[in-house]
């Protein structure tokens, strides 16, 4: 199995925290990337 999780920054960095910590999963199970980091303006292509 493999874990992926998509969001915010610090809901990304919540969700590896413990999927790491708690649940002892390695690098190679997971996946919790940060998309976008809230407050921060971002460029949309169009």
């Amino acid at each position: 199995a493999f874990g992926w999780f998509a969001a915010e920054a610090t809901a990304a960095k919540v969700v590896r925290e413990y999927w790491r910590g708690t649940l002892g999963l390695g690098r190679d199970e997971t996946l919790a990337a940060a998309y976008w980091r809230r407050g921060s303006a971002g460029l949309m292509a169009g």
